[in-house]
């Protein structure tokens, strides 16, 4: 049975992340601007908050609009009330995270009605599987050969960023064709996997997760590493203790960073709170105050960065928004990249957010019109890697880049498997 309120779950998860941050975070990261300055007020103050939160968190049976609540409560919401009790970020930006939260609360809380458009459903089958991953596989190799640095695994090694670089240049001399790539690495791979663990077929398993390795090893994509942990943990779990994966999110989550910070403990250095806690839950908050500190004091882009916009609307700034807050973020080079939210500010302020949250919502509800394929596990296995991305770059590129657009449409077409 799905609870009715998630305030002591929202809690422990802030208590841990708060550990996490003073002991394992703080110490090797305040020069980012990771610091720790503990505010009594800011710590009661937050408490409030997710009291607050939790009346307005409501967990259904939409599928996709649950999965979305959770995640982003748990990857962006609370992370910044211990990034407020901390002092690390402003004031100013915790009231307009807030006031964003809520409003995306309201939204993803109600239903938006759309009649099925199962009109290119589709049922996988083995031996589509196999075609496809062979075909594709002749595509990968012929573009990126079958030279692996295997160093890659190493994910604290600068040959890992030196071939992201190398990749970055090879992607952009691919043209449109890396789009194909991007897609079928973050959607249909992972498709690719949950079949062959649903279907007890071990060689697709074998197969795809082989894949992933070599992805990974072409790409450095980190993401690509985590994906099929993500999809084989989730799947077993959900084997042996039936459960609605966006309730569990919000009810298990601390445990992992327990976990780390456990760990932790006993190494030297602390790897899994640094490559882990710090990148996905800490750092896009981070930068986020960093997007909305700046375009606050210098304006905005009135869309002027997006295609075809760039005719209605002169584009005021230089360089790309990535590139201006890798300059003033501390630097004064890189390329700091935010989540949708932060990236939806750029454009018109609070109102851009507004309407970012709005056309994320109606995409979403469009999926969840296919009332023909109820199985939570595929969808959550092709929207992972999306998602996750999702905290880490804007909507536009997200949709195209990253797949989201792709696993939405595949959600709404797939029928039996």
């Amino acid at each position: 049975m799905i609870r009715k309120n998630y305030f002591f779950d929202l809690i422990k998860l802030f208590i841990v992340f708060n550990i996490s941050y003073f002991f394992f975070i703080s110490p090797d990261f305040s020069y980012i601007g990771l610091t720790s300055n503990f505010q009594l007020s800011h710590f009661f103050i937050s408490i409030f908050l997710i009291f607050l939160y939790s009346f307005f968190l409501k967990i259904t049976d939409y599928f996709l609009s649950d999965l979305f609540k959770s995640f982003f409560t748990v990857v962006s919401f609370l992370p910044s009330l211990t990034l407020f009790t901390f002092n690390a970020i402003d004031r100013w930006f915790i009231i307009n995270w807030m006031v964003i939260f809520f409003f995306f609360l309201i939204i993803f809380n109600s239903r938006i009605y759309f009649k099925s458009i199962n009109k290119l459903s589709f049922r996988l089958n083995s031996t589509a599987v196999y075609i496809l991953l062979s075909i594709t596989a002749l595509i990968y190799i012929v573009v990126f050969g079958l030279s692996l640095n295997f160093q890659y695994f190493d994910l604290l090694s600068s040959s890992l960023y030196q071939g992201r670089e190398e990749l970055t240049q090879k992607m952009s001399s691919l043209g449109i064709l890396r789009y194909f790539f991007a897609n079928f690495q973050n959607v249909i791979l992972p498709l690719f996997l949950a079949y062959g663990l649903i279907r007890k077929n071990l060689f697709i398993s074998i197969l795809s997760i082989l894949f992933f390795i070599y992805v990974f090893l072409v790409t450095t994509f980190k993401s690509i590493l985590l994906a099929p942990i993500l999809i084989i943990g989730i799947f077993l779990f959900n084997n042996k203790y039936p459960l609605y994966l966006p309730n569990f999110i919000l009810r298990q989550s601390y445990k992992p960073i327990v976990a780390a910070c456990f760990i932790d403990y006993f190494l030297l250095f602390p790897l899994f709170n640094t490559l882990i806690i710090r990148r996905i839950f800490f750092l896009p908050v981070l930068i986020s105050d960093k997007y909305f500190e700046y375009f606050d004091e210098n304006g905005y882009t009135y869309f002027s960065d997006l295609p075809f916009f760039e005719f209605f609307s002169i584009h005021p700034f230089s360089y790309s928004i990535p590139q201006i807050i890798g300059s003033y973020f501390i630097y004064n080079e890189g390329y700091m990249n935010a989540g949708f939210l932060a990236d939806a500010f750029t454009k018109a302020g609070i109102v851009s957010v507004f309407l970012y949250i709005i056309v994320l919502k109606i995409l979403i509800s469009i999926a969840e019109s296919n009332t023909k394929f109820e199985n939570h596990f595929i969808i959550f296995a092709i929207i992972i890697i999306p998602l996750i991305a999702l905290s880490n770059s804007s909507l536009t590129t997200t949709l195209f880049s990253h797949g989201l657009l792709l696993s939405l449409f595949v959600s709404s077409q797939i029928i039996k498997l």
